[in-house]
């Protein structure tokens, strides 16, 4: 990877962001990291005082640059690409993903997102990449824990969409024994889901299954829960939602939700329960994806007193 950094670092009137958790991750790496403006990544650093501390480093700068470059996660990219497409317009923009779920989300929505009064994705600009660079060499700073929960979103796109995929995720979830990861069945993963990501996009379709109300778990806990862990709870909530709402059988909803527990054990989650209510209610009708079959979904719209109903009936399920 060093030649790697020295390629980006020669660029001229390019600006370069790191999480800072990146310079703890890599510190054979620090020597380049040291030349990367530092942020403190995490989900709440998407706030307008971290957008309006970057607008002071631009404004610091003698002239604009060409070329941007982001090391971090999901949250850094749209507290960096918010700040740059209302700072640069046409500026050049690179990504490199340093968590497992980001080199699986893709960014495909043409949208960086701001969090306000502690609410997940409350502001937003239009924007993208110009490029995404996805490097295996960084999954050897995750942890199998980390590995194994970032499967829910390869999981959520597969019987989303493509069943034979849902296999392929199932067998890269079976070779997480110990502390040994199969190299080439996770990168083939990543690359699959991407392309999956893409293809569907193509067709109108930006967000899977779990992913709409994973926004709104983030926001009842004062977004201090992770987004995977946010993803595992809403894709379990969704899939109760289908099988309510008649679109899956209770066989298939039994079969998809033994394999998900696979990714993660179901545990109670410090959720303030009335705040994910009123949340609910707040919008007339939602939109998602809801599973109609192992490999299927298909954007539907709920009433919100009806989806309320399900949801009161999910809490004391689980509970």
């Amino acid at each position: 990877m060093d030649g790697f950094f020295e390629e980006f670092l020669e660029s001229k009137d390019t600006l370069f962001f790191v999480d800072t958790k990146m310079k703890l991750a890599f510190p054979e790496f620090n020597e380049y990291l040291s030349k990367f403006y530092p942020v403190f990544g995490g989900e709440r650093c998407k706030s307008i005082d971290r957008v309006f501390e970057l607008y002071t480093v631009f404004q610091s700068l003698k002239s604009a640059p060409e070329n941007v470059v982001v090391f971090g996660g999901g949250s850094l990219f749209d507290l960096v690409g918010y700040s740059v497409c209302t700072s640069f317009p046409g500026c050049g923009l690179t990504l490199i993903p340093t968590t497992l779920s980001a080199q699986m989300t893709g960014f495909y929505k043409n949208l960086f997102y701001l969090n306000f009064d502690r609410k997940k994705d409350r502001l937003s600009v239009n924007g993208s990449a110009d490029k995404i660079i996805i490097i295996p060499e960084l999954l050897k700073s995750f942890s199998i824990e980390m590995i194994r929960k970032s499967h829910i979103i390869p999981f959520s796109v597969s019987i989303s969409c493509e069943e034979k995929f849902f296999h392929l995720v199932k067998k890269s979830l079976s070779t997480l024994t110990g502390e040994n990861v199969d190299s080439c069945l996770l990168y083939e993963m990543i690359r699959e889901t991407n392309y999956l990501r893409i293809k569907e996009a193509g067709k109108g379709k930006i967000i899977f299954p779990g992913e709409y109300f994973a926004n709104i778990i983030q926001s009842a806990t004062g977004l201090r829960m992770e987004y995977v862990d946010a993803m595992v709870l809403s894709l379990r909530m969704e899939l109760f939602i289908s099988r309510s709402l008649g679109m899956i059988p209770e066989s298939v909803y039994r079969f998809i939700l033994n394999d998900l527990n696979s990714i993660v054990t179901p545990k109670k989650r410090n959720i303030d329960i009335q705040t994910m209510i009123e949340m609910i209610k707040d919008t007339e009708k939602h939109t998602f994806p809801i599973l109609n079959g192992l490999g299927n979904s298909e954007n539907a719209s709920i009433n919100s007193g009806l989806l309320e109903g399900i949801i009161k009936e999910f809490i004391i399920d689980v509970e």
